[in-house]
């Protein structure tokens, strides 16, 4: 019943930004989008290392940089 709710009335479908949580919601947005943006700030160093892990590059820059 709840997932039939977060399907319906919660459901991201229709919008441009997504935003899902842990892995589920990785895997289902990598199935439907060009392109995913993590975001951990409890491990950083954790992210890289499964993204890496997983054939994704990862582009790191400094907050000051230009073309962050």
């Amino acid at each position: 019943m709840v997932e039939e709710f977060v399907r319906g009335q919660l459901s991201q479908s229709t919008a441009e930004v997504r935003f899902e949580w842990g892995p589920t919601g990785a895997a289902t947005l990598g199935a439907e989008k060009r392109c995913l943006v993590v975001i951990d700030v409890l491990s950083f160093t954790t992210a890289v290392t499964v993204a890496t892990g997983r054939g994704t590059t990862v582009l790191p820059c400094r907050p000051s940089d230009p073309g962050a």
